[in-house]
C-alpha cells in the first residue's frame, strides 16, 4: 500500500545551509511537480485514516502501556493556535491530563498546523518566537537528564 510522500518543497535541502551550517542567502526552494493521480500526499493520508477511525488501529501496539502520568517522560509540546488539523485542546488536554511538571506547551498565536515549515530556527517571526521557546524549554529538560539512561528520562 502507498502511504503517501513528502513532496520535494517540504523537503529538507542540504543546498539550504552554507559551509557553516548556516542559512543559504541564496537558496531557492525547488518547485513541485505537478502530482500523479494515485499519489496520496501525507495530509491527505492523515485525513483519510482520522475519516475511516484507522488510528485507533494503526497505533494500539505503539501506545500500549502509556499513560500521562508520574512516570511518563517529559515532552514539550508546540501548537498552533489556529490549527485546523490537530485542535489546540488536544494539546491542552494533554498537558492538564500529564501535568505541568511532565508536559510543556508553547501556543503559537494565529498560526496553523506545520506553521514552521520553510523556516530557520533564526528567523523572525512569531512563529519562529514560539519554536525558539519550545528548543529553550526542551534544553532545559535535557539539561535535567544529562547522565541518566533513557529509561530515567522522567521526573
Amino acid at each position: 500500500m502507498y502511504t503517501g510522500y513528502t513532496s520535494v518543497s517540504r523537503s529538507f535541502d542540504l543546498a539550504s545551509l552554507d559551509e557553516e551550517l548556516k542559512p543559504n542567502k541564496s537558496y531557492q526552494q525547488p518547485v513541485d511537480e505537478p502530482e500523479a493521480d494515485d499519489r496520496l500526499p501525507r495530509p491527505d493520508l492523515y485525513d483519510y485514516y482520522v475519516q475511516e477511525n484507522l488510528y485507533p488501529e494503526i497505533f494500539k501496539n505503539v501506545e500500549k502501556d502509556v499513560e500521562p502520568g508520574p512516570n511518563f517522560p517529559k515532552c514539550v509540546l508546540i501548537h498552533g493556535d489556529d490549527d485546523p488539523d490537530a485542535p489546540l485542546s488536544l494539546s491542552e488536554a494533554f498537558v492538564q491530563e500529564a501535568g505541568q511538571d511532565i508536559a510543556s506547551l508553547v501556543v503559537a498565536p494565529g498560526k496553523s498546523h506545520c506553521f514552521d515549515d520553510g523556516f530557520f530556527i533564526d528567523d523572525e517571526g512569531v512563529e519562529m518566537d514560539a519554536v525558539r521557546k519550545a528548543w529553550a524549554l526542551l534544553d532545559d529538560v535535557v539539561k535535567a537528564t544529562e547522565g541518566q539512561g533513557v529509561r530515567d528520562f522522567v521526573k
